[in-house]
């Protein structure tokens, strides 16, 4: 990693072994719906913690936190977002507990914080193109009534003239 220092830089890594990285458990997991952790903190991301942690020395953490470089070259660093409340997700386990008989499920905990920014801004964008669609609708509809000769129900036909010579 230290090879990495810029954008768009490669290197070579021989022979890494991706499993190696992770728990030689991998059948027992929490899983929960979250966001990025980091601006814009967008919605959507479904978050995976094995239950079984590994186990990193300090020259392997020295190594990771001294090769994430930012923009403007500056080192990556406090830029984690704080713990959010559960805000009603569900936590799902993969695996049974001692005393459970079914893969476990943790209540949602309901809290009294109002929807995030990014929540209420959908809803009100949401709201607003609803109304803006049901304007053209009714509009469109009406040009077409004018079109077609008819106001609400009442059809205008001209009447037919015909002359008689006397």
């Amino acid at each position: 990693l230290e090879e990495i220092t810029e954008e768009d830089s490669e290197t070579w890594v021989p022979g890494l072994d991706v499993s190696a990285l992770l728990p030689s458990d991998l059948s027992r997991y929490f899983r929960y719906e979250g966001s990025l952790t980091t601006p814009p903190c967008a919605q959507g991301v479904i978050w995976t913690v094995f239950n079984q942690t590994v186990r990193l020395s300090a020259k392997q953490l020295h190594t990771l936190s001294g090769s994430l470089w930012g923009p403007d070259d500056s080192r990556l660093q406090l830029n984690f977002r704080a713990t959010q409340p559960l805000n009603g997700r569900i936590i799902e386990a993969s695996f049974l507990t001692e005393t459970e008989t079914s893969p476990r499920t943790v209540e949602p905990v309901h809290l009294n914080s109002c929807l995030a920014a990014g929540d209420i801004l959908a809803l009100v964008f949401g709201f607003l193109f609803a109304v803006t669609s049901i304007a053209f609708l009714v509009q469109m509809r009406r040009q077409q009534r004018l079109r077609s000769g008819t106001k609400g129900n009442v059809s205008y036909h001209p009447a037919e003239v015909t002359e008689t010579v006397a």
